[in-house]
């Protein structure tokens, strides 16, 4: 229940305070083996992070959640991830971000292909996520 309030804190209005709790949440999912958990709420900060522009931070949280989520194969929070670590360095003008929409578009994709995941790209956090990808995977 925290994480979901935390989640849906994120998404209506970032703030450090929020920021401290996603990472605390993590680390109590951790000790716990909520492995997967974590994983969602490394994503979570790291998007509050760049949405407050911290961007160095932010960028080190998005490589800990790839690692725990790229080590649990979980598909979704990994292409949330590569998407979080492609806006950031996109922000600063890298143009490795491409590298990490392709990834994260290929993901999403792959989630889609999975039998009953048909219409998966219709929840609103993936739909705009896919979205952005397309957008910036193709960019040069």
């Amino acid at each position: 229940a925290h994480v979901a309030d935390a989640t849906i804190a994120s998404e209506i209005q970032p703030t450090r305070a929020l920021a401290a709790r996603l990472a605390q949440l993590a680390q109590e999912a951790e000790s716990r083996g909520l492995k997967s958990l974590a994983a969602e709420c490394l994503v979570h900060r790291a998007e509050v992070l760049r949405q407050l522009g911290d961007q160095t931070p932010a960028l080190q949280e998005a490589n800990r959640a790839l690692t725990r989520a790229e080590e649990l194969g979980q598909k979704v929070p990994l292409a949330k991830a590569h998407y979080v670590k492609a806006s950031i360095l996109r922000a600063k003008g890298d143009p490795d971000a491409r590298r990490d929409y392709t990834a994260a578009l290929r993901l999403l994709d792959e989630v889609k292909g999975d039998t009953g995941n048909e219409n998966v790209l219709e929840r609103a956090d993936l739909a705009a996520i896919h979205a952005e990808c397309v957008k910036w995977s193709k960019s040069s």
